[in-house]
C-alpha cells in the first residue's frame, strides 16, 4: 500500500526529523552541483530517493499518485551529485530509503536530515570601469 504524502519543512539550518531514518547526509557544494552522500540503510537491498527543495517552500514526500513531490532521482547506491543546481539559488536536500519502489507494497523511511545547500558564483566580477 502506497503511503500518503507528508511534508518536511525547508529551513536554511539542518533539522534532524524523528523516527526511523537514515542519518548523516551531507552536501557539498560544487561549482555546477552539489555532491551528496550518505550512510547505507541497516535494511538490504534498499533504493535511495533524493529530494530536492527550496528555502521556505513544503518538501513532499512519500507521494501519492499524481501529486506534486520533491524527488528528484531514485538510486542504488549512497550518494548523488545534483547537476541541475542553480548558481546563487539555496536548496535543502534529504534522502529516505525505499523498498520494492513503484510496487504497490513499497515502503519508504522517514527522511535524513535535512542540509541546506548554496552554489556559489566561481566568478569574480570585473571592477567598475573608470573615465579619463
Amino acid at each position: 500500500m502506497l503511503q500518503r504524502s507528508k511534508d518536511v519543512p525547508c529551513v536554511r539550518d539542518p533539522l534532524a526529523v524523528g523516527g526511523k531514518s537514515l542519518a548523516a547526509l551531507t552536501a557539498i557544494a560544487q561549482p555546477h552541483r552539489v555532491d551528496l552522500t550518505w550512510k547505507a540503510s541497516s535494511t538490504p537491498g534498499v533504493q535511495y530517493r533524493v529530494y530536492r527543495c527550496i528555502p521556505g517552500s513544503p518538501c513532499v514526500y512519500r507521494c501519492a499518485p499524481g501529486s506534486p513531490c520533491s524527488s528528484i532521482t531514485l538510486v542504488g547506491g549512497t550518494s548523488h551529485s545534483d547537476t541541475n543546481a542553480q548558481v546563487g539559488q539555496p536548496y535543502c536536500y534529504f534522502v529516505t530509503a525505499v523498498t520494492a519502489p513503484a510496487t504497490n507494497k513499497e515502503q519508504e523511511s522517514d527522511p535524513s536530515n535535512v542540509v541546506t545547500v548554496l552554489i556559489r558564483s566561481t566568478e569574480t566580477p570585473l571592477p567598475p570601469a573608470t573615465s579619463k
